[in-house]
């Protein structure tokens, strides 16, 4: 998710109020391993957290009702290991569900925890990237 500065609309009163900034606008997208949004979110305001903005989305609804039709498991390009299923990556700002993964929290973790952090950090990067790549290719989203 990422913030886009927007012109205050007229009549909306403190929704769009920013003590520091250009009233912010959250654009969250969903980007894949080629860097491409397969789907993409706006209007929702700053001041709700993350989870709350993903839990009003359309693809939540979608999620909750199974009618998202994800791509059948299959092994990993380059394997010829067992199916993979599809989820969605997100950070701690997320809840975990049966299709969203998330970094394991705290201190104390295991090897195996740490080394899962690790991979799920690389995954992440692609959203990291599209997000850079839309931000510079139109400057209106700085």
């Amino acid at each position: 998710m990422e913030n886009i500065q927007v012109i205050k609309p007229e009549h909306s009163g403190s929704m769009f109020y920013n003590y520091k900034a250009p009233p912010p606008v959250v654009l969250m997208a969903v980007a894949d391993s080629n860097c491409r949004a397969v789907y993409v979110d706006t209007g929702s305001y700053r001041k709700d957290r993350d989870c709350t903005i993903f839990k009003q989305s359309t693809l939540w609804t979608s999620i909750q009702t199974n009618m998202l039709e994800l791509s059948s498991e299959r092994p990993l390009s380059g394997t010829e290991g067992p199916a993979v299923s599809y989820y969605f990556i997100g950070d701690e700002g997320f809840a975990l569900n049966r299709v969203i993964l998330r970094p394991f929290g705290g201190p104390n973790l295991s090897v195996k925890q740490r080394l899962c952090n690790n991979r799920l950090c690389r995954a992440q990067r692609y959203a990291e990237c599209a997000f850079g790549i839309l931000s510079n290719r139109w400057r209106i989203f700085q």
